[in-house]
């Protein structure tokens, strides 16, 4: 983007353009550094954590109010060090939560309208959804209180007054320059066609898939994920319709609505691919409501339960902790790459990655294979808006044929191949089938690695 290319148009993209305006913003001020992602999870963990405390101790009185955030930070937040749109979406999402809790007046409700446009600038699904989520509590408050169809039809004009204008300042540059019909198909038809095309990562079935071959204190956190999202929202509900004559208690009720509400709602954004990651992305919510819930009820062993997940959340963080220790005594290498000085933990990666450092040059042209993660520490530029391809329908037969055109035109001297692509992935099919064409007409294999497979295909008519 910095280089002038335009995003949809040079870049594949099928979120909103929220997270790579930032990332550029970023590279911009301090130039390519490999630092930046990293000092952005240290921010994005810090604010969530903050927001979910804040949110947590209007509900939970105590010192249990610091649980949610403590269980956020050791089960799953430290599980995920992955900088993406979901965790920006969900900060502002809570934020959103966090400015109506109190009281409902126009201002709020106009800025939590304008937070929920600004998370849907980063996650489209999920910003429309947290508005959704939004509308439906402003609509079930009214009904609560015996209020008129005007009181609720004017708090969702407020919603709208701010949602509408910071969706359109967030994403009309990037439909002027992108064009409306390549905007449209990129965040829209895109992922309701092709998104699922992928489907060991992006439909049903890699729920509970990622706890497969991993010890019991490893698996823990995505153990956890599972257990408590969405069943809290559930259970939640359950509670309140059994406590009807209770409520005139001192008990947080609307709050605690709100939360089920919007938590529900960010739930239904993922709830197509329910990944331990992506739960553990909308789960701020649901894990406030699971402490108020143990800390409410009469049960003794609710009290206990409570007790044991805040032992548990740290002896997780204390082992996370002491693997990275050991793993870092064990072996560890750095490398002087052009996006600053960089530790590689395992021999794998380093191999590839010196390999790379040894063979390429910044603004050298290359293609990753299967994997985007070379061009930013690298620096190095992909030859076609697709930076990866994948042995299935997620890559389009249109986006093969513009990423050959652009290999001949760019004269791309190395290719990272992963023999896997070979294979289709799903009964969706594999469009691979020219690409791997033109690479054993045009390029013969350098070098391979044990690690993931890879191998460096080289060009043929390339003159040193």
């Amino acid at each position: 983007m910095l280089d002038g290319r335009v995003l949809y148009r040079n870049i594949f993209q099928f979120t909103f353009p929220g997270t790579q305006v930032v990332y550029a913003m970023l590279v911009k001020l301090f130039g390519s550094r490999v630092w930046i992602p990293n000092a952005v999870l240290v921010i994005l963990g810090t604010l969530l954590a903050l927001l979910t405390t804040l949110i947590s101790k209007r509900i939970v009185k105590g010192r249990w109010a610091l649980f949610p955030g403590f269980f956020l930070l050791s089960f799953e937040f430290s599980a995920w060090h992955d900088a993406t749109h979901h965790w920006f979406c969900t900060v502002v999402s809570m934020a959103a939560v966090m400015i109506v809790a109190d009281e409902r007046s126009p201002r709020r409700l106009v800025a939590a309208g304008a937070l929920a446009g600004l998370a849907m600038w980063f996650n489209q699904s999920q910003g429309a959804l947290v508005l959704l989520g939004l509308a439906v509590f402003a609509l079930w408050e009214c009904r609560r209180k015996n209020q008129e169809w005007q009181t609720v039809i004017r708090q969702w004009e407020l919603l709208l007054a701010g949602f509408v204008p910071t969706v359109v300042l967030g994403i009309g540059y990037f439909v002027w320059k992108a064009g409306v019909r390549q905007f449209v198909w990129s965040t829209l038809i895109f992922p309701l066609k092709y998104f699922s095309a992928d489907a060991a990562n992006n439909t049903y079935r890699v729920y509970f898939s990622d706890l497969a071959g991993h010890p019991l204190w490893e698996a823990a956190p995505a153990v956890f994920v599972y257990a408590v999202v969405p069943l809290v929202y559930v259970i939640y509900l359950i509670v309140y319709l059994r406590s009807k004559s209770d409520r005139t208690t001192a008990e947080p009720w609307e709050q605690l609505m709100l939360l089920n509400i919007v938590g529900a709602c960010m739930f239904l954004s993922v709830a197509f691919a329910p990944s331990s990651f992506r739960l553990s992305t909308v789960s701020p919510p649901a894990l406030i409501i699971l402490v108020w819930l143990l800390r409410s009820s009469t049960w003794r062993i609710s009290r206990s339960t409570l007790a044991f997940l805040g032992f548990a959340a740290f002896l997780c963080a204390s082992m996370a902790t002491i693997k990275t220790f050991r793993i870092e005594r064990i072996w560890h290498a750095y490398l002087n790459l052009p996006s600053g000085r960089t530790v590689f933990l395992d021999p794998g990666p380093y191999k590839e990655y010196q390999w790379l450092l040894n063979n390429t040059s910044p603004s050298d042209f290359f293609f990753g294979g299967r994997s985007p993660y070379f061009y930013y520490p690298l620096e190095l530029q992909a030859p076609s808006a697709v930076l990866y391809v994948t042995a299935n329908g997620f890559t389009r037969p249109s986006q093969i044929r513009n990423l050959i055109r652009a290999l001949a035109r760019h004269h791309v001297r190395i290719i990272m191949w992963d023999k896997n692509l070979n294979q289709p992935t799903s009964t969706l099919g594999n469009n691979l089938g020219p690409l791997r064409v033109y690479l054993r007409e045009h390029y013969h294999m350098k070098k391979t690695f044990h690690y993931m497979a890879a191998q460096v295909w080289e060009r043929n008519d390339h003159t040193k």
